[in-house]
């Protein structure tokens, strides 16, 4: 018998034993599988012995996300939620992508497809920690990949996951790219990177609305997560750009992340102050102190 099989047939039994030692009685129309001789010892020891399983699996120390290598699928893992979104239709199509981490900072891509996500979804909360157990693991290789990690998890029927209280799990951690690198082409294709810096020019609408709704006259500082990068073509240099639900854009968020890039411009003798033109576009200005 499965685990499973055997949890709920340990069930039975200790409802079993109450009936019978307890007086107990439940009518055989409303259980029929409670009667006696539906079961013998070797069945009683074998949903023992299922249970004496689950109970070692749940207890055992968790897995790291670094050791996973598709060599076994009966996972444990304690994890935190730093990203999640959903992709596609509501209650038809939809499916939930995330991303955990685990106490040594190690990311790992995991999907939960639609047909699992019904049972789930309430579930799965964005900076939450977790105990998770039992994943089909896959080959990382899609066309896009938001982690490094050469696997990702999907979540099939024999998935369980259980909020915990594990505080000391780390939250997100920025995986921020030079730009640099991007220019002279030192990026790996198709990995998703995060970018941080000072907008140099406004082409869009709402922007300027946002510019006329914020009082501080500073630079505009952004990151842009899970950001695609595309190689130039010809005379058009690498561009980087959003990946569709993927994606946060944060603009002069209170974030570590951004406060400390504003103290780096501040010790180079960096100024930054944003020029809107008449045809309703903006460019930065900057200078430096020698």
């Amino acid at each position: 018998l499965g685990l499973v099989a055997r949890g709920l047939l340990f069930f039975v039994v200790l409802v079993l034993t109450l009936q019978l030692q307890f007086g107990i009685l439940l009518t055989r129309w409303s259980f029929p599988v409670l009667s006696p001789c539906l079961f013998s010892s070797s069945l009683v020891a074998s949903a023992v012995q299922g249970v004496a399983i689950l109970c070692k699996i749940m207890a055992r120390t968790p897995d790291k996300i670094k050791s996973i290598d598709g060599s076994r699928e009966t996972l444990k893992l304690a994890v935190r939620i730093t990203d999640l979104w959903f992709v596609g239709t509501p209650n038809k199509s939809e499916q939930a992508e995330i991303v955990i981490v685990d106490s040594d900072g190690d990311e790992i891509y995991v999907v939960c497809k639609a047909d699992q996500l019904k049972s789930w979804k309430a579930d799965l909360k964005e900076n939450s920690t977790y105990v998770m157990h039992n994943f089909k693991v896959r080959k990382n290789d899609g066309q896009f990949r938001v982690c490094e990690h050469q696997y990702k998890l999907v979540f099939i029927g024999v998935t369980v996951v259980g909020q915990s209280n594990l505080d000391d799990l780390p939250f997100k951690e920025f995986r921020f790219v030079e730009f640099s690198n991007i220019i002279y082409g030192n990026f790996e294709a198709g990995l998703l990177v995060d970018i941080i810096g000072v907008v140099d020019e406004v082409l869009f609408r709402h922007f300027l609305a946002y510019l006329n709704e914020i009082e501080n006259d500073g630079p505009m500082v952004i990151i842009l997560t899970h950001a695609r990068i595309k190689e130039g073509q010809g005379s058009y240099p690498p561009s980087v750009s959003n990946l569709l639900k993927a994606s946060q854009l944060l603009i002069n968020e209170p974030v570590l992340e951004i406060q400390e890039f504003r103290e780096r411009l501040s010790d180079l003798g960096i100024e930054v102050g944003l020029v809107l033109t008449p045809r309703g576009q903006g460019r930065s200005q900057l200078s430096g102190s020698s």
